[in-house]
């Protein structure tokens, strides 16, 4: 199931035919789940010129080093791509010096591949997410990264980026990303999204006390991840009373064990954070 975000999907599917982006936001404030969403909504696409072949790439705990053979390695997993195209490319699975050059060379095999797939305007959709690694990384690669967007094959080649943030100030003048991205920032949930997230999943099993809905809503301040935490553990709660509806006095009860977990998660969280 995926709850909310319907004007968010709408905004983008307007413009990601001409423009790339990077979703920005809090940690646990949806943007993988929105990414993966949005993977599906682009593989199902048939309302427009454009076939999109998403891909779907995670830069956690990816050094630089790594980084084009990690993007190439989603890519050639990702499209099932014929052995006459993977024999053509200069990736190999296992590969140390595979560099922005070796990269841009391959997509343009990849997109000569998905040419002869579709009548349709191909679109490579690259969706990045922890986006944040590049921050970390030498302005070189960066910058190598944006020029592949320039080259004669970028009709062809889209990126949508999530993460917390993305640099801005580097040594040189220009920034490499400086008006490149159309930047969307990500919010919690408005009350009506909440509450589907809450009722809709056990809709015709349980019910929630109108209290309970309430008490999740201020207690989580409208933010996914916790309104998924709350609800997981409320629910075990209830049915360990051996009932079928949610009341507050479950959510109440909860509180520490949610706030626990996120106790227990925030190490992770800051070690990702953390700058190089």
């Amino acid at each position: 199931m995926f709850f909310g975000r319907q004007k968010l999907l709408a905004r983008i599917l307007n413009v990601i035919h001409h423009n790339s982006l990077v979703i920005t936001g809090e940690r646990r404030i949806g943007k993988t789940t929105f990414l993966y969403y949005l993977k599906r909504v682009l593989e199902k696409d048939e309302g427009s010129e454009y076939k999109f072949f998403p891909v779907f790439t995670d830069l956690q705990g990816v050094p630089e080093s790594g980084f084009f053979h990690t993007v190439m390695a989603d890519v050639v997993e990702g499209l099932a791509l014929s052995p006459a195209t993977q024999a053509a490319l200069r990736f190999e699975a296992e590969q140390e010096d595979y560099d922005g050059r070796d990269f841009s060379h391959d997509l343009q095999r990849v997109i000569e591949e998905l040419k002869a797939r579709t009548e349709r305007r191909v679109k490579l959709a690259l969706l990045i997410d922890e986006v944040d690694a590049l921050n970390s990384y030498s302005e070189r690669i960066n910058q190598r990264l944006r020029s592949i967007f320039m080259k004669t094959f970028s009709q062809h080649l889209v990126a949508i980026m999530s993460g917390v943030g993305i640099r801005r100030v580097w040594n040189s003048e220009v920034s490499p990303w400086y008006n490149f991205f159309d930047e969307v920032e990500l919010h919690g949930f408005s009350q009506e999204e909440a509450e589907a997230l809450i009722r809709t999943p056990v809709e015709g099993f349980f019910q929630y006390q109108p209290e309970a809905v309430e008490a999740i809503l201020e207690h989580s301040d409208l933010k996914p991840y916790l309104i998924q935490k709350f609800c997981i553990h409320a629910v075990n709660r209830m049915l360990e009373a051996g009932r079928t509806v949610i009341k507050a006095e479950d959510v109440f009860a909860v509180r520490d064990a949610v706030h626990f977990e996120i106790r227990e998660d925030a190490p992770a969280v800051l070690e990702r954070q953390a700058p190089a």
